[in-house]
This record gives C-alpha cells, sequence and structure tokens, in this order.
C-alpha cells in the first residue's frame, strides 16, 4: 500500500492514498514534512489492518453496529437478521449509540446489562440482545477497529437465564385423542406428521407429496416455509441440513388416504394433485396455513379438547422425549430430529428422561446379580 504527499502551500500537506479496493481518499494536514510523511505511514497502516482512518477515534457505536449490520446480511438467514435488526434498532442504539465504539468501557456494558435486565423484557429476550451486542462487538476486534472486547470484564454480569420449566409433552392416550379431535379438520395432517416424524413447523408446512417415499416409508425433509414481512418462501431446513425421517407401515397407509382425499377434493375443483402438491392442504383449496395461522389452530384445537395448554412445538418435544425413553441412541435421535450437535442439545433439554433411563439402567443391572 503506498500513498502520495503534495505541498500545497507552506504548512499544507495533500495526503493521497487508496483504502483496499474503495475510492482514492485526499485529505490536508498542516505541519512539517516529516510530520506529514508520519501521518501518512499511520493512515496507510491502518488501510492495512482494515480500519478506517477515523474509527479510532470517531467511529460511534451506533455508526458501527449499522455497518455490522451490512456486513452480516449476506452471511445469516434473512429471519436472524431481522432479529439482529430490531435489537440494534430498539435496544442497542437507543442506549449506547452515541457513545464512540474506542471508548466503549466495562461500565458502559455493565450499566446496559443492569438496565435491560431489570426492565420489561423476558430474561431470554435481554440475553438474546446482550449476545448480540457481544457479536457485534466481537467483529469490531477482528476488523482492528477496536483492540479487546470490553464485555469480556462483564461477562458474568449479563441477565441471568429464566430458571427452566417443565415442559409440556403429550403421552400416548393424550396425542392419540388429539389426532381424533383433529381428524375432521385440516390440522390432521400436520399433527400426524408432527408427532410421529418430530419435524419442525415450518418443515411440515413445506412437505410435498414428492417429498414422501411410500415404497421406502420414507420422508425427504428438504426445505423449511419462511415468512418475511407477510411474505412466504422456502429455504433449506434449520442448519441447512436436508435429511431423511424413516415412518412405520401404519402412518404409510394414513398418508396413503390423505393423498387420495386430497387428490379427489382437488379434481372437484378442476385441480391436478402432482408431486409438488402441498401434503398439508387448507380444506380443498390447494393452499397451507401460514406458520402463525397453524400455531394458533392448534392451540384452539388443544382447549376445545380438553388437553393440557400447550403449542405446535410440543409435538416435536414429544416426539424427542419418546426416543429417549425408548432407548434410541442419541445420535441417532439427534439426526432424526434434523440437530448437527451428535445429540448434545437433547442430553441437555432431556436430562429428565436420560436420568429415568440411567436408573432403569442401574435397576437392570442389579437383576443380573440377583441370578447368580
Amino acid at each position: 500500500m503506498t500513498g502520495h504527499i503534495r505541498q500545497r502551500s507552506a504548512g499544507s500537506y495533500e495526503l493521497r492514498y487508496r483504502a483496499s479496493s474503495s475510492k482514492t481518499i485526499t485529505t490536508t494536514f498542516r505541519g512539517g514534512k516529516r510530520e506529514a510523511e508520519r501521518e501518512l505511514r499511520r493512515l496507510l497502516s491502518l488501510v492495512d489492518n482494515n480500519r478506517h482512518p477515523n474509527d479510532p477515534d470517531r467511529l460511534t457505536v451506533a455508526q458501527w453496529l449499522e455497518r455490522w449490520l451490512s456486513i452480516i446480511k449476506t452471511e445469516i438467514a434473512a429471519q436472524t437478521w431481522i432479529v439482529h435488526e430490531a435489537a440494534v434498532r430498539v435496544h442497542l442504539v437507543p442506549a449506547l449509540g452515541a457513545i464512540q465504539l474506542a471508548r466503549l468501557a466495562p461500565g458502559d456494558l455493565q450499566q446496559f446489562y443492569g438496565a435491560i435486565g431489570a426492565g420489561r423484557l423476558k430474561a431470554s429476550t435481554a440475553r438474546q440482545v446482550c449476545k448480540i451486542l457481544n457479536i457485534a462487538i466481537n467483529r469490531a476486534v477482528e476488523l482492528r477497529l477496536i483492540s479487546t472486547n470490553p464485555g469480556d470484564a462483564v461477562r458474568k454480569r449479563r441477565p441471568r437465564p429464566e430458571a427452566p420449566t417443565a415442559m409440556a409433552v403429550l403421552d400416548h392416550l393424550q396425542y392419540r385423542h388429539l389426532l381424533a379431535a383433529a381428524r375432521p379438520t385440516d390440522l390432521y395432517a400436520p399433527i400426524l406428521i408432527g408427532g410421529v416424524t418430530g419435524m419442525r413447523r415450518n418443515e411440515i408446512l413445506a412437505l410435498r407429496w414428492d417429498d414422501v417415499d411410500f415404497a421406502a416409508g420414507e420422508v425427504h425433509v428438504e426445505q423449511s416455509i419462511v415468512c418475511i414481512r407477510g411474505a412466504t418462501t422456502r429455504k433449506t431446513p434449520k442448519n441447512g441440513k436436508p435429511r431423511v425421517v424413516t415412518i412405520p407401515a401404519e402412518v404409510v397407509a394414513e398418508l396413503r388416504r390423505i393423498k387420495r382425499e386430497q387428490a379427489e377434493a382437488l379434481l372437484a375443483l378442476g385441480v391436478g394433485q402432482s408431486g409438488a402438491t402441498p401434503v398439508c392442504m387448507r380444506g380443498a383449496d390447494g393452499t397451507t396455513r401460514p406458520p402463525y395461522s397453524l400455531s394458533n389452530a392448534f392451540v384452539a384445537l388443544v382447549k376445545r379438547a380438553g388437553l393440557p395448554a400447550c403449542n405446535f412445538h410440543t409435538l416435536r418435544h414429544s416426539h424427542a422425549s419418546e426416543l429417549m425413553r425408548v432407548g434410541v441412541p442419541v445420535n441417532v435421535a439427534a439426526a432424526r430430529l434434523g440437530h448437527s450437535d451428535g445429540g448434545m442439545l437433547l442430553l441437555r433439554t432431556y436430562a429428565h428422561v436420560s436420568d429415568g433411563m440411567a436408573r432403569d439402567a442401574a435397576t437392570r443391572i442389579g437383576a443380573l446379580f440377583t441370578k447368580l
């Protein structure tokens, strides 16, 4: 990286240099020639380290957060970016935006953590906002805009997580009762699939008949529905990894029946069923419910059926809990559910189930000794 110095008048020098691939920058320096050369070297050093010349002294937290949002927009999922943008706009900029990034101190973050933790936000939301701030500051460190993350000194002072609550699950009888209540409605197919596969709600809504292999007894989870500001699109499943979920013969037969009845309903409207037709149609109009509509209808159905209050995600919890209860290897269960961590999340989330399995294993081992 090179630059040029040109004397404009006595005690005034023009410094010209190119910042990375951007346009040439021209600035005026007042002083002697040696000082001008030293200033040019400083500016070139900042460029070499991917730093804006004004960053160390003038860049505010608000300006950096705005720049950071533009950087990560192509790096993360659209829905995740919307969450980050809202956290920046609603919480971070009003509280910290006026502070210069280079002068952001642990005390500023400690005050912010205390204020957001004592506010009206849920503890989980407050922690998420603090996590987003930490990610943004770490990126500033990576780009050498600042040397260290001031939040490291007060990391343990972030809002505490909420106390874990008992996870709602449906037992066999409750699930059968729910299926019976859903049978006359368009909720039957998504509830059936959710309970026997553990698929996520938006994966179920994206399911098409081409994704169901009746001969092999498999469901191919290849897409997920995404709603962004009213527009519905498709993307790969969470973690970006398609998967195959096996289903029992009884469910294969039930899906065949659903497909046949759907084809007849569509034919009555003069529409042909194809492999791209959604499995979980809403009525006979060929459309599917938006995710929020399915969730709301599920909660209402549960209430009408007289079951304990729960949401659609409860079907996934119930499926995962049953996998753990019957002793399916954790890595196999994790792959079925679309987890990419090999089962660590399952072990943390369903510790109560694995504890029960451990006690059962101890009882069985003890029974071996009684026969000696």
